[in-house]
């Protein structure tokens, strides 16, 4: 039985199926976790420390490794990718990346690597003090202002002018995120040691997309392609919806976005892992944007395996402890259906339920909509949270089936002007 050390077990709504499934499939696990542990019962064994204690880390990990060894070291968070990484290493087991793990991780150091090996990238300058934003004076605007080592779209706005872009810098650099666990409030910014780093960059008209894909020994293979959706009329990018196999792309684009992603990949090092890769298509060129070296966010992996008739989570596994060929991915690759297209949309509060009672959520009109899940992150009761530094409070999400592309897009703009947040 394969024995797996996972690094973090993330957030309760997100990513709770991730060790309900690995659970159910078998696999013997060991949590390593900083904080509070939700599901106890999916672990066979738990160890707890700060993810900043490496010396701890190491020397605790490699005696149990040489205790009763573990097959692989995964991880689906963001921010414990440098030190799964490194274990990884330590332990001489399948690594993520050959390279230092910051490469892949912080979005700045991301640039500098990409750029330095002629990937598309926009362009951008990296501000380490508020005072830099200044040096933006002679771009030109609009322009795009993220924390370089946040995670998803937390803080990531849009400035329309140097005036704007000086007033809203605070917002990137004073980014993070607070998780309670049972009554207990936890920072971020702390677990991870993230630095406030800011990344400005050009603003790049054009729809976005996410390459899903893994990587097995150096080699790249795309699993398909995302069509994302995000906040109109917001200065933030808060992601609505995602459209999974997206292929409405002709044989030229094609092509350039399969040579971005692979020199992407192979400029960053990526030798094992599950991959996010975000960019745009601007006047028929794509532009790379960031990649994650671990499993998608926002139940993108749900979406995979509802079209490909696939186990997403499971090749993410059997890639990081070295059980799946390339061969193997290419058989999924060419068997596939590309017709069926898996949807999500996200339920969004309205600003105007702010400090109010969650009550329910009602899909008035949405037949014909062929809707295989509805969840609810909250209880009746709960207070409406107003979002800080980003643009929206998510209470759950709907995932649906269409048959093809078109439908799909019309099935996920009837399900986003039909949902109801009912509040008191």
């Amino acid at each position: 039985m394969v024995r797996l050390l996972v690094v973090e077990q993330g957030e309760p709504n997100a990513r709770s199926y991730i060790p309900k499934e690995l659970n159910k499939m078998g696999y013997r696990i060991t949590l390593l976790n900083e904080l509070p542990v939700w599901k106890k019962e999916y672990y066979e064994k738990i160890i707890l420390t700060r993810l900043r204690n490496w010396p701890y880390i190491s020397q605790t990990m490699k005696a149990e490794h040489e205790r009763d060894s573990f097959d692989g070291v995964f991880c689906y968070n963001e921010g414990a990718l440098p030190i799964t990484n490194r274990l990884a290493k330590l332990l001489k087991l399948p690594v993520i990346s050959r390279h230092n793990s910051d490469a892949f991780r912080h979005k700045d150091r991301m640039r500098l690597v990409w750029e330095s090996q002629g990937v598309n990238i926009p362009k951008y300058q990296i501000l380490n003090k508020k005072i830099d934003v200044y040096a933006l004076s002679q771009w030109q605007f609009p322009l795009i202002l993220k924390p370089a080592s946040q995670m998803g779209s937390n803080a990531v706005i849009k400035a329309n002018n140097l005036e704007e872009a000086t007033a809203k810098i605070d917002i990137p650099f004073r980014s993070d995120l607070y998780l309670d666990f049972e009554g207990e409030v936890y920072n971020l910014n702390e677990i991870y040691g993230i630095e406030p780093t800011v990344l400005a960059e050009e603003y790049i008209e054009g729809e976005e997309y996410s390459a899903e894909g893994l990587v097995i020994g150096g080699k790249y293979r795309l699993l398909g392609i995302t069509k994302k959706y995000t906040l109109q009329d917001s200065q933030y990018f808060d992601e609505t919806g995602h459209l999974f196999p997206w292929n409405r792309f002709d044989p030229s684009t094609w092509e350039k976005i399969q040579f971005q992603l692979q020199l992407a990949h192979e400029a960053l090092g990526i030798e094992n892992a599950m991959t996010h890769a975000e960019f745009k298509i601007h006047n028929g060129r794509p532009v790379m944007l960031e990649l994650g070296a671990r499993l998608a966010g926002d139940h993108i992996p749900v979406l995979i395996d509802q079209s490909l008739k696939i186990q997403t989570l499971k090749l993410a596994v059997d890639v990081s402890s070295g059980q799946l060929a390339v061969e193997d991915v290419d058989r999924v690759i060419s068997s596939h259906n590309k017709k069926a297209i898996t949807g999500i949309v996200f339920v969004s509060a309205p600003a105007c339920s702010y400090g109010n009672k969650f009550k329910k959520v009602e899909i008035k009109d949405g037949h014909g909509v062929k809707i295989l899940e509805l969840k609810i992150y909250c209880s009746e009761g709960d207070q409406i949270q107003k979002p800080l530094t980003w643009g929206d409070t998510r209470l759950g999400h709907i995932i649906f089936t269409s048959e093809d592309e078109p439908s799909a897009q019309r099935d996920l703009e009837r399900l986003q002007q039909h949902i109801h947040v009912i509040y008191e």
